[in-house]
């Protein structure tokens, strides 16, 4: 099984054979002076672009953590967890 994140706005039509497992859900936005801890942050290449195995599953940094700072809106990808809030 593959889990996917689809990054919108737009329209998504299922396939027969998929299965929405979650409705949509805002971006974590961090503002000006504020940081999230991220559990399991996803693989990036030197681009920053999320890294995608051959089965189109999203690489992640088991047993890791990512502290994020002010910047653009972004989504977590499938197996990522936020493991503090957005905090001063």
């Amino acid at each position: 099984n593959v889990t996917r994140l689809e990054v919108g706005p737009k329209t998504f039509v299922k396939q027969d054979h998929e299965k929405v497992l979650l409705g949509p859900e805002g971006m974590l936005i961090i503002p000006p002076r504020h940081y999230a801890v991220i559990d399991n942050p996803a693989v990036r290449d030197k681009d920053g672009q999320v890294v995608i195995d051959a089965n189109g599953q999203v690489k992640l940094l088991h047993s890791d953590v990512d502290i994020r700072f002010a910047q653009e809106p972004f989504p977590l990808y499938p197996g990522e967890t936020l493991k503090q809030n957005v905090t001063p």
